[in-house]
C-alpha cells in the first residue's frame, strides 16, 4: 500500500481520537456517537487491508481510552441494528450515567 493508503489510516486514526477525546470531555448526541462508532468501522476496514501494525498499535491505545469511559450495554446497537456494525465497540455505552442519557434519549431499559 502506497503513502495515500497511510494517510488515509493515519486521517481516520485521527478522527478515532478526536471522538474519543470528546467523549472524554463531555457527552456525545446519537448521532455523533454514530459517526464516531461508524468511523471506527471504517478504520478497521482499512487497518485490516494495510496490516499496518504500528497504526494498529496506536488504534488499540484509542481504544483503550474508548473502554474506559463506556460500559458493556447494547442498547446503541440494537437501536440502530440497520447502521450498526458487529465489533466490540457497538456494543459500549458512556460509563457517565449522562452522557447515556444524551446519547439514548432516555431510551427504557430492555
Amino acid at each position: 500500500m502506497g503513502s495515500s493508503s497511510a494517510a488515509g489510516d493515519r486521517g481516520r486514526y485521527e478522527r478515532w481520537s478526536a471522538w474519543v477525546d470528546e467523549l472524554e470531555r463531555g457527552p456525545l448526541d446519537q448521532y455523533e456517537y454514530l459517526g464516531a462508532l461508524q468511523n471506527r468501522d471504517d478504520l478497521e476496514l482499512r487497518l485490516q487491508l494495510s496490516g499496518n501494525l504500528h497504526m494498529m498499535d496506536l488504534v488499540a491505545e484509542v481504544d483503550a481510552r474508548f473502554e474506559a469511559v463506556t460500559v458493556e450495554d447494547s442498547r446503541f446497537a440494537e437501536r440502530f441494528s440497520a447502521e450498526a456494525g458487529s465489533a466490540w465497540w457497538w456494543r459500549r455505552l458512556p460509563a457517565d450515567p449522562k452522557s447515556q442519557v444524551y446519547i439514548t434519549q432516555d431510551w427504557r431499559a430492555r
